[in-house]
């Protein structure tokens, strides 16, 4: 790596290596299964995902097609494979606290 650096010139070899210890996005860690997911919900006061179900079918007039609880940054949120009026899938997370206060797609 050191012959690969020294042809390039210091100034791309400080960016080729900051590119190897830049951090990483942290990826949210899900739990799809509700067995397990469920005890977590009531334990942490969230809200359920019947009623994430019914705000997103009232609020937004979106299909959900699949869930899951994910922790993201120490928050837990709910991710959302939905179905819009036209049929176009998307994923959104929402707040598990608060859901559809501010959504924000992947």
């Amino acid at each position: 790596m050191s012959r690969i650096l020294s042809k390039l010139g210091p100034a791309c070899a400080i960016l080729a290596v900051s590119a190897l210890f830049a951090p990483a996005q942290a990826e949210p860690i899900c739990i799809a299964d509700w067995s397990d997911a469920g005890p977590i919900v009531r334990r942490e006061g969230l809200t359920t995902i019947e009623r994430v179900g019914r705000l997103a079918r009232d609020r937004a007039a979106i299909e959900i097609v699949d869930t899951a609880l994910c922790r993201n940054d120490g928050h837990f949120v709910y991710r959302l494979t939905v179905r819009s009026g036209q049929g176009v899938l998307r994923t959104l997370f929402v707040d598990a606290r608060k859901p559809f206060e501010r959504p924000f797609e992947r």
